[in-house]
């Protein structure tokens, strides 16, 4: 009753064919997906969300602070961008500072600090700032500020985490409302990119050190620090000086609840607004619920198995077991089954979502008997055993890699499960001592096929357990070509490359998936790059 990790897994078989149909068409309406409102559970069966807002609007009085608190799995990494990795610790940046560039909620490039931009040759960018930028300390931002914050990042002394993405550029100040971009060679994504390079204060960094600006950071961003309190919570409030649209909301909270379940607990309680990552088997429930809307769409994500193919002898360094493993897995069921259709299947490292996405590229069928003929010609007549790690932050991660382990064991691969929290597995990924196999995603404010391809594939970066010098020169001349039909024919290569040298099985899609007390939060909208904004949120 065990094999699938659970009596839900365990019982996607005897409603595969139902489920699957529930897939296909999530498959055809890939732009958005909400859930409507339904009528309130009966009396007794718990409080709504709307009643609790009620109830502590009523109780706190109509001088209150307008709040809005949302809630994740994870602790925000760092409150220096230049250290923060993970989308939830973008979502706190986003509030806390500005950038020359940023996406709206349709993934569209707009203007931010900048007031224009234009690319001046194949390596050169123009930017002219606006005028009106003030960090919350009272300084003016100037070219100096860009350039400080670009040139720091790029210290490969200080160990800034972020320090491989943003290499390859360099700032050339002309006044200080006028500089260059220039980068080491064509990088056509370079405003994508951007949209994650928060510009610090180079006159209070410089005067109080990294460890002091980290700790009481100064922005320019709709938002101003207040308070982090690890593993617990950060605290804002709005920036009444802000140049943009100055927050409807007087404070924001973001809450670290690591279980799913309490997640859920705090929003029917009225203690959080907004709950991100929530589990699947609970959207129709607390779609059910009055007072909660459940929204979900395509993400920028990416999820995969992942090899380790560079700490020792494993049979994964073989490409005939990683073909093998490919044919073993059986996509659809995860998505149907597990994810109950709030995913869809991937063949390689794009989404329809990037540029370049090339729909003629076929991954791997479900084709077991395949599967145990390849592992016989590498040796492996009678299968192997291979530890898996899997951390939290993706939607199922543990039933998903529990699912997986229980359709490997059927071409005879025994999976040992090695349940980490994702900063032990992110420090084991960037050391190479990672699990042989290991679930793992990508996505993001600036994530696109050259992203996935440099941080996660090319040896030497953060995510990177595979060593193809191959793939590192088609994705660089990828990354570098000028022209559309050349770049999309080499990301085309790419995808083929990725399906043929199988450095990972290439899972899927992912939804984002929140559910918020809609009677409380008003105009809030979820994005396919899961970052939580407040853009024009107001609070009744």
């Amino acid at each position: 009753s065990n094999k699938f990790g659970g009596f839900r897994i365990m019982m996607y078989f005897c409603t595969r064919n139902q489920a699957l149909r529930v897939a296909q068409l999530r498959h055809t309406n890939r732009v958005s997906l909400c859930l409507a409102l339904s009528m309130s559970l009966l009396a007794g069966c718990g409080s709504s969300a709307s009643s609790s807002a009620a109830a502590s609007s009523e109780a706190a009085g109509s001088d209150a602070p307008k709040t809005v608190t949302y809630a994740n799995a994870s602790d925000i990494t760092s409150l220096d961008p230049r250290r923060g990795t993970s989308t939830i610790t973008a979502s706190v940046l986003a509030d806390l500072y500005s950038t020359l560039v940023k996406t709206d909620a349709e993934g569209n490039i707009v203007c931010d600090a900048a007031a224009s931009y234009e690319r001046v040759d194949d390596v050169t960018w123009h930017f002219t700032l606006r005028d009106d930028v003030y960090f919350t300390n009272g300084d003016q931002m100037t070219s100096a500020d860009v350039q400080y914050t670009i040139e720091s990042l790029k210290n490969k002394d200080a160990g800034y985490a972020l320090s491989g993405d943003f290499s390859f550029m360099s700032v050339e100040v002309l006044g200080d409302y006028e500089f260059n971009i220039v980068t080491d060679q064509p990088f056509n994504s370079l405003p994508l990119r951007l949209n994650y390079v928060k510009i610090i204060p180079s006159k209070y960094v410089q005067e109080v050190g990294d460890d002091e600006f980290a700790k009481n950071p100064v922005g320019s961003g709709p938002f101003k620090f207040v308070s982090w309190t690890k593993d617990d919570k950060v605290v804002m409030e709005k920036n009444p000086d802000y140049y943009g649209e100055v927050p409807q909301i007087d404070q924001l909270v973001y809450k670290v609840i690591p279980e799913a379940a309490d997640r859920v607990a705090a929003l029917q309680a009225g203690e959080v607004d907004i709950i991100c990552s929530i589990p699947t088997t609970q959207a129709n429930y607390l779609s059910s619920v009055d007072g909660v809307t459940v929204v979900g769409q395509p993400s920028t994500r990416v999820v995969w198995l992942q090899f380790n193919t560079i700490n020792g002898d494993s049979p994964v360094n073989d490409l005939k077991v990683r073909q093998a493993l490919n044919y073993a897995v059986d996509r659809d069921s995860l998505i149907a089954g597990v994810l109950d259709g709030y995913a869809v299947k991937v063949a390689s490292i794009s989404t329809p979502e990037y540029n370049d996405y090339d729909a003629s590229v076929q991954g791997y069928t479900y084709d077991p008997e395949k599967a145990k003929s390849l592992l016989a010609e590498a040796g492996y007549p009678d299968g192997f055993t291979v530890d898996l790690s899997v951390s939290g932050g993706l939607l199922n991660a543990t039933d998903v890699a529990q699912a997986v382990a229980s359709q490997l064991a059927e071409v005879g691969v025994t999976v040992n499960i090695q349940q980490e929290d994702s900063a032990t597995q992110r420090d084991k990924i960037m050391s190479g001592t990672v699990a042989p196999i290991f679930l793992n995603g990508l996505g993001g404010p600036y994530c696109d096929i050259d992203l996935i391809a440099s941080i996660g594939f090319t040896k030497g970066a953060r995510y990177c357990t595979w060593d193809s010098a191959e793939f590192v020169d088609l994705a660089s001349r990828a990354a570098a070509a000028v022209d559309d039909t050349e770049r999309a024919q080499l990301h085309s290569e790419m995808q083929q490359f990725m399906v043929d040298q199988a450095p990972a099985v290439w899972l899927y899609q992912q939804d984002t998936l929140y559910a918020y007390n809609s009677v409380k939060v008003q105009n809030w909208t979820a994005r396919t790059d899961e970052v939580v904004l407040m853009d024009g949120v107001s609070v009744q």
